[in-house]
């Protein structure tokens, strides 16, 4: 009741699981998905440098991020379809999928009304919540060292981040 018809309910739900998706892979934004090839998805990882840092040294940090069986079934099911930022149906594609996750937040009574950003507060928020390594949660978000001494971190360990990046979804989605 009130979900639409068929193709309007397969719309909702692939909003809803996108949603996820990008929170299930460390809360990036959907313009940073719009980048992603088939080659930057291979031995149960995502690898990308993120659409906002293009402008940066190198094109920004590298994401590196484990896929969770929820992140492999998304993409087996929907693939890689994401417009670029810079392709012309970009800026409606978002507004629609921001429009779905506003009649989504109606329905199900939630406020504030879930956005295609909100991923990013939501992993970084339950980062500090449930207490991960802050470094970690910077490597698996995407974000630059900005202090002196993260500088002299090396290359961190799959197995820290990935046991990182599981606390993370443990508090979110328990």
């Amino acid at each position: 009741e009130g979900y639409g018809n068929k193709v309007q309910r397969a719309n909702l739900k692939k909003v809803a699981r996108t949603l996820l998706f990008q929170i299930h892979i460390g809360g990036h934004y959907i313009s940073d998905l719009a980048n992603l090839k088939e080659q930057n998805i291979k031995n149960g990882r995502i690898r990308f440098q993120r659409y906002k840092n293009r402008s940066h040294e190198q094109g920004g940090e590298v994401v590196d991020n484990m896929l969770t069986d929820f992140a492999k079934k998304y993409l087996e099911d929907y693939g890689l379809w994401f417009k670029h930022p810079k392709d012309s149906g970009y800026k409606n594609a978002l507004d629609g999928y921001n429009t779905t996750l506003r009649r989504i937040s109606k329905k199900l009574e939630i406020e504030p009304n879930l956005n295609s950003s909100m991923p990013r507060y939501i992993f970084k928020t339950a980062s500090e919540e449930c207490r991960a390594r802050r470094s970690v949660a910077k490597k698996l978000m995407g974000h630059a060292n900005e202090y002196v001494d993260e500088g002299y971190i090396g290359k961190l360990s799959y197995k820290l981040l990935d046991e990182e990046h599981s606390r993370i979804l443990q508090f979110i989605f328990g």
